[in-house]
């Protein structure tokens, strides 16, 4: 039973882990802010207001997790829930795809 569980406590972490990317997945585009603000999702990147920061994707279902990197908001994360094709939220914003 403890190999077992161990076996599948294993196999869990390495499907996280593999998860994490550089790929924005749904958010790869540019979007605009209900704040006025446009942020860009690129391979291990994000631009915003000219600033880029370096992160790394974790996509699950409609969710995506982006961790920030390096700079002073490394270890940062911010989640995003895919509303629709050309829209996402975090608790405290709503996103809009540029088309």
């Amino acid at each position: 039973m403890l190999k077992k569980r161990l076996t599948v406590l294993a196999l869990s972490t390495l499907i996280l882990a593999g998860c994490a990317g550089k790929d924005p997945g749904p958010l790869a585009g540019t979007w605009n802010t209900d704040i006025g603000t446009t942020i860009q999702f690129r391979s291990g990147e994000t631009e915003a207001d000219g600033i880029v920061t370096k992160v790394t994707y974790k996509i699950s279902g409609k969710d995506v997790k982006i961790v920030h990197k390096a700079g002073t908001t490394k270890g940062s994360s911010a989640l995003y829930t895919i509303i629709d094709a050309d829209t996402a939220k975090t608790p405290y914003l709503t996103i809009h795809r540029v088309k």
